[in-house]
């Protein structure tokens, strides 16, 4: 059963809205990507609560100026129709922060950037590491103590 172009149209602009991702559509001008449209999860994620972002340059307003060159890799491939995907640094009211990229081809000349923020998940991800070495070392001391005195024990008794 084939759904109703307007009814997916709608449906379509629901999810965009709803997602808790940062969305954006954007068009290649001139190779750039500018802003045609954002969910409010981009504006919540890179600060531009209340601030209009259409017709910005999406390259100036969230791309830390030492990435410029890796952002221009992506637009290309978004210009010849090829999706990409990487983890990313974009700068956000609170800094850098590290981002799940996906860029989406649609069309020509026109294209979606879809930015999942995992900064925090990998910052969680290296404090666990940390507490798995150090109780393993904890653990291991422990264990060597244990086994010198059980080796202690057997050699001064029958």
């Amino acid at each position: 059963m084939q759904p109703e172009p307007r009814h997916s149209e709608g449906c379509f602009r629901h999810l965009f809205q709803e997602l808790e991702d940062a969305v954006v559509k954007f068009e290649l001008v001139e190779s750039d990507p500018v802003i045609i449209d954002a969910n409010d999860a981009f504006d919540d994620v890179f600060g531009h609560n209340g601030e209009t972002v259409i017709g910005e340059p999406l390259n100036e307003l969230i791309v830390p100026a030492a990435k410029r060159e890796e952002a221009a890799q992506f637009d290309q491939q978004t210009e010849e129709g090829q999706s990409n995907a990487a983890i990313v640094e974009r700068m956000t009211d609170e800094g850098e922060r590290k981002f799940v990229y996906r860029g989406v081809p649609y069309k020509q000349n026109y294209g979606f950037a879809i930015y999942s923020d995992i900064t925090d998940d990998l910052q969680r991800e290296r404090h666990l590491d940390v507490l798995h070495r150090v109780l393993r070392h904890n653990l291991r001391n422990d264990l060597n103590v244990v086994l010198g005195m059980a080796t202690k024990i057997i050699e001064t008794t029958d």
